[in-house]
């Protein structure tokens, strides 16, 4: 297994001055985190809805997601979602298209409190936003809020060799190291 760890973003990358724009009194899982064209909303166990539930029951959306070996059900959904909010160590968000206002995806990432790393992951379900650069976008407030914010130290991510769109978007934005183990 590969790790993948952030580089520089770098000045070629789409970015917007999260930092500015964050209330400090707000604690993260109550704001939300802008980035240049969408916005990542607070993931509510509401937000378990036809949409979600069809973005995670079509084949291509979730071809390479670990999800796709999981109970797809609302139930489970709505299981899973209320796990992860109720969890103080998880931070899921929906994608939301700034200019349409739909909700295009989401953003989680989970740390680790022992040794403050992080992993994380996203769901684009709307196709016609792939190839768009919005998977990248999302990166910088969750970046952002984990590191200047939270304290996290590194983050992990990966992606199964066959995908080749988030090989591509890793490489853009981390550095590659190779596993110590398997």
């Amino acid at each position: 297994m590969a790790i993948w760890r952030p580089a520089s973003l770098g000045e070629n990358f789409m970015t917007c001055d999260s930092k500015r724009q964050y209330d400090a009194l707000d604690p993260p899982l109550q704001r939300t985190l802008p980035a240049r064209d969408v916005d990542l909303v607070p993931f509510r166990l509401e937000d378990v809805d036809a949409l979600y539930h069809g973005w995670l029951n079509d084949d291509e959306v979730i071809e390479y997601l670990e999800v796709r070996f999981s109970d797809r059900s609302m139930a489970a959904l709505r299981s899973y979602v209320s796990g992860v909010i109720a969890d103080p160590n998880r931070y899921f968000y929906l994608v939301v298209h700034r200019k349409t206002g739909r909700r295009i995806g989401t953003a989680s990432f989970a740390i680790n409190p022992i040794h403050m790393t992080a992993n994380w992951g996203y769901l684009i379900g709307e196709r016609e936003f792939w190839g768009g650069g919005i998977s990248l976008q999302v990166q910088i407030p969750i970046l952002d809020l984990a590191f200047d914010e939270l304290g996290v130290r590194r983050f992990y991510g990966g992606a199964f060799f066959e995908n080749v769109r988030s090989q591509f978007n890793l490489r853009r934005s981390f550095r590659f190291h190779p596993s110590t183990s398997d």
